[in-house]
């Protein structure tokens, strides 16, 4: 979402969001991200606040830990850094989307457990396009077969000609 409104933003055609994590406060957010992520929150204060001071020297710290099964970490992470962190979100998708000026399309499953999938048009209003893929969950918007061949049409054929 950053670069979609970024200054780079002409180096592309469009801008193409899977499941997208818009901020705490988004009403597309789920409340701990579904009960998966578990952020410390002490520590995120800090280090903020060491940010803001101009001392970004701890920002290797563990921020945010995700309920992943036990042995997966060949597959999945456990833990995001501060610096992870901050680089992972959008800081303000208000003013990113408002900056935006070429065409943003938000996908997402409706059985994604993370984010609420019905919220992202309320979210977003009418400054991005949003396609629901039934029965598709957070990470199956990029396995499942459904949600790839319905996100590569799109990426294939939206804006040819145009």
């Amino acid at each position: 979402m950053r670069i979609a409104g970024s200054p780079i933003q002409n180096l592309f055609t469009r801008t193409v969001l899977l499941a997208p994590y818009l901020g705490y406060d988004a009403p597309s957010s789920r409340p701990n991200s579904g009960g998966w992520a578990n952020p410390d929150i002490p520590r995120f204060l800090a280090l903020s606040v060491l940010r803001k001071l101009g001392m970004p020297w701890a920002e290797s710290l563990l921020a945010i830990a995700f309920a992943v099964p036990p042995n997966s970490s060949q597959r999945l992470t456990a833990t995001y850094s501060y610096r992870l962190m901050r680089n992972f979100a959008a800081s303000d998708y208000r003013a990113d989307l408002a900056a935006a000026t070429k065409p943003v399309t938000v996908f997402s499953g409706s059985a994604d457990e993370l984010m609420d999938s019905a919220k992202y048009v309320e979210t977003i209003g009418n400054r991005a396009a949003v396609r629901i893929i039934q029965g598709v969950d957070h990470m199956g918007i990029v396995c499942d077969p459904a949600a790839i061949s319905a996100i590569a049409d799109d990426v294939a054929t939206t804006g040819v000609n145009s």
